[in-house]
């Protein structure tokens, strides 16, 4: 070809003395969850570090939020 490639996204650089990224969620990152109601009152927390599991979202609304109500 008559002219170099175009080439697209960052370059590449040797990792040797660098630290890997971690791609997605993971350990180094928090969730955070936050909420209002109608009335104005917020809830904002940390849910834990990493990716966010049922039981971490239930532990933080058990008591605030009644039986039987519609989210």
């Amino acid at each position: 070809m008559p002219r170099k490639p175009y080439r697209r996204g960052p370059k590449s650089r040797p990792s040797s003395q660098e630290e890997k990224k971690k791609r997605g969620i993971s350990k180094n990152q928090v969730s955070v969850m936050c909420a209002t109601d109608r009335v104005g009152n917020v809830i904002s927390e940390l849910v834990c570090n990493g990716r966010m599991r049922y039981t971490d979202v239930e532990r933080l609304f058990k008591d605030r939020i009644e039986d039987k109500s519609t989210m």
